[in-house]
């Protein structure tokens, strides 16, 4: 599957229910992630986010919460198809 097809395959299970949702989450676009190679039937998704200046740490590597809020948003899509409609 294309990577936007991960849009697309939630907005077909969440139906009219999809504008209820922030997909893609507002961090995930702060972030500027992307989503790179989706494989449903192996539950594969990958995902790029860029360090940028802004993300550093003194040391010049990206702040540990930027790093965390990278890696929450990579399975965080694959959990809103895999768990049911209304798990609200």
């Amino acid at each position: 599957m294309l990577p936007a097809s991960i849009i697309d395959l939630v907005k077909n299970r969440l139906g009219d229910r999809f504008d209820d949702y922030l997909i893609p989450p507002p961090i995930f676009v702060t972030l500027q992630g992307e989503f790179m190679e989706f494989e449903l039937d192996s539950g594969m998704l990958i995902t790029r986010f860029p360090v940028l200046d802004k993300y550093l740490n003194p040391y010049g590597y990206m702040q540990g919460g930027m790093v965390a809020a990278a890696v929450d948003n990579t399975p965080g899509p694959l959990s809103m198809v895999a768990l049911p409609v209304d798990w609200r």
